[in-house]
């Protein structure tokens, strides 16, 4: 008997540290994060919207993992509109506090009246207004930017100051919509898109991501049983994101193994909003999504094209070394933007080539973590969107204006 109450004081004794331990986690991550960390892992953190699963569709993965059922049925999570974040943003000469290393500094940001980054906007577009929505992830939100310097903010400026000087049809202006929430896959944006961006009736939908469909990895069970507690627990969460960083390496036979099927998956999505957009007469523009592999330092960066990068970590592998998971995600994502090439090119979509914009003009050093770019890359990347909206929605236009 004294034994079990001693066997029931020690685990209360432990749930209580546990708790102590997350609740003083939290109160750090909100500090430097913003108030959302408070509430993470609860209904009150994002939005989560889940669409009804079809018979078909359940039963096409009722034997798959619990990752790939969630991706799998179509899911999608947002803002709250009014939410509060903090993002940590680039601030040259801030010097170093406790919770913040120098040379950058926390960045306020409030959802949008749709739960959205960027400006409130209306349902119902203005007259002689063409809307433009941008698709992706973290990196079109803007995960280190600050509001005036995400790429859908800079395509904005960049599509109406062009109109001063040529004409768009019946168009006088351009309206950017960031529809970019960080952790989104393909079928999440894909859903997100078909719920939400359709009824909104755009003109222009471009499409940047795919980094995040490398994160679908195939798991050991104490993996999975870490991942899936990271849902809920900032200590579980920051456990699992130091242990990928820092222990995981993997071979050559880990890339074949975990790279199978990630191409297809991604491009049936893309596939998919490729098709919503055709059928309501919408133009369609795909871009290459930058990245890195954070093995090179940022300052040596642009002295190596992409595929430079990719040939270092792909001779590793060939040595029979192995490596790290940043190289590892890296890898498979050029795989990932080397077969949309070759599905955009077989399919006749618009194209934007970001990834060469970048080797072309020596900037691939504007990356400040793998995906995440400064305002400097930003601009590149909304002048290369917005020379491919001009070039090819004001062409349609103005010879649909033309016609008898």
């Amino acid at each position: 008997m004294r034994l079990l109450r001693r066997i029931g004081l020690l685990l209360l004794w432990s749930a209580y540290c546990a708790l102590l331990l997350e609740a003083g986690a939290r109160a750090i991550f909100a500090w430097t994060a913003g108030p959302s960390a408070l509430v993470y892992g609860t209904p009150f953190a994002r939005a989560e919207v889940r669409r009804q699963m079809r018979w078909d569709e359940m039963i096409a993965v009722r034997d798959k993992g619990t990752d790939e059922i969630d991706n799998e049925i179509g899911s999608y999570s947002k803002y709250h509109p009014g939410q509060h974040q903090s993002l940590i943003v680039e601030a040259p000469g801030k010097p170093a506090t406790l919770l913040q290393p120098a040379g950058v500094a926390s960045y306020p940001v409030t959802a949008n009246n749709h739960g959205f980054r960027g400006p409130d906007f209306a349902d119902a577009k203005a007259p002689g207004v063409a809307r433009v929505i941008t698709l992706g992830a973290s990196s079109t939100y803007g995960y280190r930017n600050r509001n005036e310097e995400t790429y859908p903010f800079y395509l904005r400026q960049y599509l109406n100051r062009a109109l001063e000087s040529r004409s768009c049809g019946e168009f006088r202006s351009f309206e950017v919509l960031n529809f970019g929430i960080p952790h989104l896959s393909s079928v999440n944006i894909h859903a997100l898109f078909a719920a939400e961006g359709l009824a909104l009736d755009p003109d222009v939908v471009t499409f940047y991501e795919g980094a995040n469909e490398t994160r679908r990895l195939k798991r050991k069970l104490y993996q999975r049983w870490l991942i899936g507690l990271s849902k809920y627990s900032v200590v579980a969460l920051f456990l699992s994101t130091y242990w990928e960083t820092q222990f995981e390496t993997f071979t050559e036979a880990d890339l074949r193994e975990q790279s199978e099927g990630k191409s297809e998956f991604f491009l049936k999505h893309v596939s998919g909003i490729a098709e919503e957009c055709r059928r309501n007469d919408v133009l369609f523009l795909v871009a290459s999504q930058l990245a890195r592999s954070v093995t090179l330092h940022r300052r040596y960066l642009s002295d190596f094209t992409h595929a430079q990068e990719v040939e270092l970590v792909e001779a590793k592998l060939a040595r029979g070394e192995r490596i790290v998971m940043s190289e590892f995600l890296f890898l498979i994502h050029a795989q990932i933007m080397q077969s949309l090439e070759a599905w955009v090119k077989q399919n006749d979509v618009p194209y934007v080539d970001v990834v060469r914009a970048f080797d072309e003009q020596r900037m691939r050093n504007q990356l400040l973590t793998w995906v995440h770019l400064t305002a400097e890359g930003n601009q590149l990347i909304a002048q290369e969107l917005g020379d491919a909206i001009l070039t090819r929605f004001c062409a349609s236009q103005q010879a649909a204006a033309a016609a008898p």
